[in-house]
Parts: C-alpha cells; sequence; structure tokens
C-alpha cells in the first residue's frame, strides 16, 4: 500500500503543486465504541451510539482528522481483528496501531439507573501513554450534550479552536428522548451485522423521535447509499468518486470495481444466440456486451484537499440484426462493433466551506474500435482507432447538520460515439 502511495502521488504531484498547502499536521483521531456496563437490555448498545454522537461533534472541528466508522471497521477486518473487541480496554492500542492514528479515545459508560456514569480517556498510540480522560454524569436523554461537552474537552486538550462545536447547555432539547439515542445505538449495531434493513427501521425510528439530530440523519444517508445490491457501472470516462468529495476525505482510499452487462430482457436472437432489443416492427434488433474494470487510489493532501487517480480498462461489443422474415425470430447480422477502451482519470477536490465541496478532472484515454458493415465490408473488420480527452466539474453542497443535500456534476469527452442508421445500413458518427 505504501508503494502505491508513492507512485499516485509521484504521478499527481504536478496537480497538486498548484494549490496551496491547507491546515497541515493535523492531529489524527479514532473513536472505539465505548464498553456499557448495565443490567438493561435496552441499553446494551449505548458504547456505540454514543462513540459517534461524540464523533459526530468532533467531526465539525476542520482542525482534526476523524476516521469514520465505516473505515475503521474495514481497516479492522482487513487485518483479521473482530469487532466484538473493539471497546476491550486491552486492545486500545493494538486498534490504535492498525487504524495508523495517533490518538485513540476509548472508555467505559456505567448504567446507574436513571443517569448515565461516562469514563472517556485518549490514548496517545506513539507512546502508548493515556494523556486525557473526563468524566460526566448525565441523563442518557442528553445525548447532544454529552456529545459536545466531550467534543469541546478533547479539542481543547489538542489545542484546536473550539467555535465550531457548540457550547450546549446541560438541558436537553425538546425532542430528544432516551429512546431515541436507544434506537441510534441499535440501529448502529444492526449495521455493524451487515443488517440493513433492521438498521433502517431502527434509525427510522429515532427520526421520529428527534427529527433534527444530525448523527442519526447522517446513518440513515449512509444506509440509503447501501441500499442498492450493486454498484451501477460508471460511464468509462467518469471517476468512480465525483471528485468534490474529496475535499473532505481524511484517509487514503484504494478502489477496485468491475463490471460486466448485457442484455436479459427483450428477444431472444436464436439464430445469433443473443437477447437483442428490437425496434416498434421488430425489422430491427441490438445485442450488447459491456465488461470493464477500474482501479482508483485517493489521497488527502490536508483536510481541505484531496487528489486521486484512476486506471480504466473497458471492452463493449453491439451487434446489429435485421429479421430475416422468418418464424422463430431468426435475425441475420447486419452490422457489428468491437471497442476495447483504456485510459486514465487525475481527479481533485476542494472543501470551500463547511458545506461546499468543489472539484474537477480530466481525463484521457486510447480507443481501439473496429466494426464491420455487411452490406459494405462484408465480414472484414474496418480498424478506426482514436484518442480521446474529457473533463469534469463537480461540486458538493450539505445541510448544517452535515447531511448530502447536493451531488451534482458535469462531464464533456472528445470520444466520437456512433449509431447505425437502418435507412441506408450504415454506421454514422455524432
Amino acid at each position: 500500500m505504501k508503494e502505491i502511495r508513492i507512485a499516485m502521488l509521484m504521478l499527481i504531484i504536478s496537480i497538486a503543486t498548484i494549490f496551496p498547502v491547507l491546515a497541515q499536521n493535523q492531529p489524527t483521531l479514532a473513536i472505539s465504541d465505548f464498553e456499557i456496563q448495565t443490567d438493561n437490555p435496552k441499553n446494551k448498545y449505548l458504547g456505540k451510539g454514543f462513540a459517534e454522537i461524540i464523533g459526530f461533534e468532533l467531526g465539525k472541528s476542520r482542525n482534526i482528522r476523524l476516521v469514520d466508522r465505516e473505515k475503521r471497521n474495514v481497516a479492522l477486518q482487513e487485518m483479521e481483528f473482530a469487532l466484538s473487541g473493539v471497546a476491550e480496554e486491552a486492545n486500545q492500542l493494538t486498534v490504535g496501531k492498525l487504524l495508523a492514528v495517533q490518538y485513540l479515545v476509548y472508555g467505559s459508560i456505567t448504567d446507574m439507573g436513571d443517569t448515565l456514569l461516562f469514563s472517556l480517556k485518549m490514548l496517545d498510540v506513539e507512546t502508548s501513554q493515556v494523556v486525557w480522560n473526563d468524566q460526566l454524569i448525565e441523563s442518557p436523554s442528553k445525548y447532544s450534550y454529552i456529545g459536545a461537552y466531550f467534543a469541546r474537552s478533547l479539542l481543547s486538550y489538542l489545542k484546536v479552536p473550539v467555535a465550531e462545536v457548540p457550547q450546549v447547555v446541560a438541558k436537553q432539547k425538546p425532542a430528544e428522548t432516551a429512546a431515541a439515542v436507544v434506537a441510534l445505538s441499535e440501529g448502529i449495531a444492526a449495521l455493524d451485522a451487515g443488517n440493513k434493513e433492521e438498521a433502517r427501521a431502527k434509525l427510522r425510528a429515532a427520526q421520529k423521535l428527534d427529527p433534527e439530530s444530525g448523527v442519526i440523519n447522517l446513518f440513515l444517508a449512509r444506509v440509503a447509499s447501501l441500499s442498492a445490491k450493486f454498484k451501477v457501472a460508471p460511464e468509462r470516462y467518469m471517476s468512480y468518486w465525483n471528485p468534490a468529495y474529496l475535499g473532505g476525505i481524511n484517509s487514503d482510499s484504494l478502489v477496485l470495481y468491475g463490471a460486466y452487462g448485457w442484455h436479459t430482457w427483450g428477444t431472444y436472437d436464436s439464430n445469433n444466440k443473443q437477447t437483442i432489443a428490437t425496434t416498434s416492427d421488430a425489422n430491427w434488433g441490438v445485442g450488447e456486451e459491456r465488461g470493464g474494470a477500474s482501479m482508483a487510489y485517493y489521497v488527502p493532501l490536508s483536510a481541505v484537499l484531496g487528489i486521486g487517480a484512476d486506471a480504466i480498462a473497458v471492452n463493449w461489443k453491439d451487434s446489429v440484426v435485421q429479421w430475416t422474415g422468418a418464424p422463430s425470430n431468426v435475425y441475420a447480422q447486419a452490422g457489428n462493433q468491437r471497442s476495447y477502451y483504456y485510459g486514465g482519470i487525475l481527479s481533485i477536490g476542494m472543501s470551500v466551506s463547511p458545506n461546499i465541496s468543489i472539484g474537477a478532472a480530466f481525463q484521457g484515454a486510447r480507443l481501439n474500435r473496429s466494426y464491420y458493415i455487411l452490406s459494405q465490408t462484408n465480414n472484414a473488420y474496418i480498424d478506426d482507432p482514436q484518442t480521446a480527452f474529457g473533463g469534469t466539474l463537480a461540486a458538493v453542497v450539505k445541510t448544517r447538520s452535515g447531511n448530502l443535500s447536493w451531488d451534482i456534476l458535469g462531464s464533456w469527452t472528445s470520444e466520437v460515439q456512433y449509431w447505425f442508421d437502418t435507412s441506408v445500413n450504415t454506421m454514422k458518427s455524432y
């Protein structure tokens, strides 16, 4: 992974140098789930919920880099570390080293009936010393105050501005109830277990109790983004990520993805053994196959600036057929094209405010296309190679609570596209 990062940085350093270096050397933090000591089964997951509530408040600061829950879990699972052991005090140094962070926040929650005793600590991973600790006894219904209290305490120790984290008075908001934080905690536990439907139900229940909670809405948005069983394959000249998101990343990411598709619904062409989409009169049809694989690597340069690079390989085939007039859907080949696309994308994103990020990308590729038109070339393929370039401009807008509001991008490419004109039996460019 280190070698990959060095290679990618060398590849895209020419882009990075045109931007000022911003917010260097922010401390890196991760938060473990807190141990919960309780006899009440409803409270068994509060350690997860309150860890995320405090993390949500810390995330409002632009002066630290916080490893979010999803990346934390993925990193630990890749190292075959059991997530069930994350909260245990004896494992904290190991967790911190696996996550490659400077500081790890951990601790315990003791159920005292109507109130909870929070005993939290922060470990300096390099020195193995506990460098911060704090305690609070409070009602679980005052979860916003609890989150802001510990966030301010941690940021004060780290000597970073705390203005971004509001000083919540020790009084619960009208919408806050203990049931809301219990439902949130149960939803997070279900999400950790991979049960998205249960997580969605629990988080929706929490949202009904406190519709203005930023952390509840954040996790609901995450569940929504995981709802699709399969990811949709991106256009070959567009990055896997909207480049504007690079302005808010806090750790390196390596993404590998691939897709293969063909027509699974339509008319079966028994002669060419393929499923085709036909014209309304069924005289013409087209069969398509698409396959591709990509690798992307994204690197944060600061708390507000990130860069990335994608390598892409795609191939596709288009088969144009015409009905022979025979029964049983017998079609004959009228034309065919096959293309192989090899390209790369360089991306950059910047967060210009807590709510707005912008991004841009540049694409370049070599396209090896060959085709035949039966009435003109018989079955002989004609080579038609081309070099294509493109670009992307993008923006992301978030609400004050950190939820996604708008995600928009526009792309262009110089790649020449073709369509088959059945009136003259030839391919035309556009």
